[in-house]
């Protein structure tokens, strides 16, 4: 890409994000790794790089839980494809994790780290598709999905805002009755 290539007309400092999905090959702005806790709350964390990689993204996570939560571990991680690696496996384990649901791309022989029942990988499975109506409704509704600042530094605050309004929506829906916490 040339230097001085104008990418976009509204952004002054525009990072091109290329998540290799269909119909989605550039994007502008920032991407956030969103962990899902109990009740469907989200946590996030602030990326080191504006396109940080999921694979890259476990060990921040993990550590942000830690911090945020008292150092209490998590039972178990459920994630998609985009986050497996034998290193993040490992990763886990070392960081506690009992049940580790990272979903693993077809081409990989090498046995898990910590084999789990067949029945309880497809509840892990399961579980990850159960958060990506959240994340689309923190896209749409919270407008974390199409960012309209001028800066990185805006977009990011955007972001964590966008997280924040979500979670509040969420815990009003619990303080009216609305819904209740259950075991997830």
């Amino acid at each position: 890409m040339v230097k001085d290539k104008i990418l976009s007309f509204h952004l002054n400092e525009a990072f091109c994000i290329t998540k290799n999905k269909p119909g989605k090959k550039y994007q502008f702005g920032r991407i956030f790794q969103l962990g899902r806790i109990r009740g469907n709350f989200f946590f996030v964390e602030r990326n080191e790089f504006a396109n940080q990689t999921d694979k890259k993204s476990i060990e921040m996570m993990l550590k942000t839980h830690a911090e945020t939560f008292d150092g209490k571990t998590l039972d178990s991680v459920a994630t998609d494809k985009g986050y497996y690696s034998r290193k993040n496996e490992k990763l886990m384990l070392q960081h506690g994790v009992k049940e580790i649901g990272i979903q693993r791309p077809n081409n990989i022989k090498i046995e898990r780290v910590f084999p789990l029942s067949k029945k309880r990988q497809e509840a892990l499975v399961d579980r990850r598709a159960g958060v990506e109506p959240l994340i689309g409704d923190a896209k749409n509704r919270s407008q974390l999905g199409r960012s309209r600042m001028k800066s990185d530094r805006t977009i990011e605050a955007s972001g964590f805002a966008s997280v924040l309004g979500f979670n509040l929506r969420q815990l009003i829906r619990y303080e009216t009755g609305k819904i209740s916490l259950g075991v997830t």
